[in-house]
């Protein structure tokens, strides 16, 4: 019982019932930053997001709303079910992944570099200053990267079992592969772009994040508004 009951607390956590609200960024008393609660239901059927989904790569620096980082963020690695299950399947549920955000302009949500916690729906601060130029740097100056507001980094944890050099093990491709789609079709029914980018100077983009040793950035999506 007392294993359901918390399960069921990790789900309200992160989860709002429909029509609930929360006020824009609070500060926890841990310092993470507590982003406002995922919405479950919307707009725009899946199916209209699978007929629409395209690739953007001309976006817009127009900021984003807090809400609109924190649903991102929840598509791509959200909990939504007891036990910590996640938006995205995750093999024999290892959950290797971190989301990091290395975000530019957002309402509400300093720029800088944040790690997405999903068990608390809510942001650990990484670095205070704005590192998206330096993310952009990093990414051979794209301009989807350069632009957007905010650049979504998938990134391994630390401890997990991926080569120091190569490809990840092909069960957390798998998984990156599920995370970048809820993240494209999230940013469909929210009216932004986004696009898979997998152009990137490694150790370059792993200093900017203060990655551990051992820990790989698999995959970057920049996110922000189509022009």
């Amino acid at each position: 019982m007392k294993r359901l009951r918390s399960g069921l607390i990790v789900i309200l956590a992160g989860l709002a019932l429909p029509g609930a609200s929360m006020p824009a960024c609070a500060q926890k008393p841990d310092s993470l930053v507590r982003l406002p609660r995922a919405r479950v239901t919307g707009s725009m059927p899946v199916e209209a997001a699978l007929a629409t989904r395209r690739s953007q790569r001309n976006l817009a620096e127009t900021p984003l709303a807090t809400a609109e980082v924190g649903q991102l963020a929840w598509a791509a690695q959200g909990v939504t079910g007891a036990g910590g299950k996640r938006t995205a399947p995750s093999a024999m549920a290892r959950y290797p992944l971190e989301l990091y955000l290395v975000v530019g302009a957002a309402e509400g949500l300093a720029p800088g570099v944040y790690r997405y916690v999903p068990a608390e729906h809510a942001l650990a601060l990484v670095a205070k200053e704005n590192r998206k130029p330096a993310m952009a740097a990093a990414a051979g100056n794209q301009p989807s990267v350069a632009k957007a507001p905010l650049v979504l980094v998938f990134a391994t944890k630390p401890g997990a079992r991926v080569a120091a050099a190569g490809p990840v093990d092909p069960w957390t491709a798998i998984e990156v592969g599920a995370a970048v789609q809820n993240v494209y079709l999230q940013a469909t029914s929210l009216g932004l772009g986004t696009v898979a980018v997998g152009s990137f100077q490694e150790p370059a983009t792993a200093g900017l994040l203060d990655l551990a040793p051992g820990q790989r950035i698999v995959l970057v999506m920049p996110v922000g508004h189509p022009q």
